[in-house]
């Protein structure tokens, strides 16, 4: 393995996404046209390898019944680390029906998965098939997504989908412990930068108790 590889490997680990302009940050002093030259030959080489435009990683070889098999890369890890979070930095969350579905409000498994990012300057997005689903689409945040606003933000999201008084006494109780685990001020400070019609629903989920 080359020393190019190496410095990649050591940074970034195998069998991880890692993205040309990480690539490009690790080596600062090369020109693009030589670093795509680096980039290309140990791509030739088998040494890394490319899931997506712009994507690459190390291959990860695991044993297998006795047999050394490469282990593909994993495209929900690719999502994870380009729109919601890495390294202990967060910049986005899962939104729409499978964040309905991870919180316990909603039975459906989604076919198509919506991501709200700090990482998107378009209102809306779609980015087609990937991991599984039938479609990815990212949003623009209307507020910066970090560690200390994100269950706030999940909470105002459920809030504002979530048919409330028509929820079942399980889906209920889930929005409710969703609701008690986080911060009431915060939420109001991010309402700000919502439309009315989203305020008008977190004023009804406290009538109705979610946040009692």
């Amino acid at each position: 393995m080359n020393g190019f590889v190496n410095i990649l490997e050591e940074k970034f680990g195998s069998g991880t996404p890692i993205f040309t302009e990480e690539i490009a940050a690790t080596f600062p002093a090369i020109s693009e046209v030589a670093l795509f030259k680096r980039i290309n030959k140990a791509l030739s080489s088998g040494t890394i390898k490319r899931s997506t435009r712009g994507v690459y990683h190390i291959p990860k070889m695991v044993n297998v019944l006795g047999t050394m098999r490469e282990m593909p890369l994993d495209q929900m890890a690719v999502l994870k680390k380009r729109y919601l979070s890495s390294d202990g930095d967060v910049y986005g969350y899962y939104s729409g029906l499978k964040l309905e579905n991870d919180a316990g409000i909603s039975p459906q498994v989604p076919g198509a998965i919506e991501i709200v990012t700090n990482r998107e300057s378009s209102r809306k997005r779609s980015i087609g098939p990937c991991a599984g689903y039938k479609d990815v689409v990212v949003r623009r945040s209307r507020i910066p997504v970090t560690k200390d606003n994100v269950e706030e933000l999940r909470v105002i999201d459920l809030i504002s989908c979530a048919p409330i008084a028509a929820l079942e006494d399980y889906q209920f109780q889930a929005l409710r412990n969703k609701a008690k685990a986080v911060d009431r001020t915060k939420i109001l400070e991010c309402l700000d930068v919502y439309p009315a019609s989203v305020t008008k629903k977190f004023l009804e989920s406290e009538r109705l108790g979610v946040f009692a």
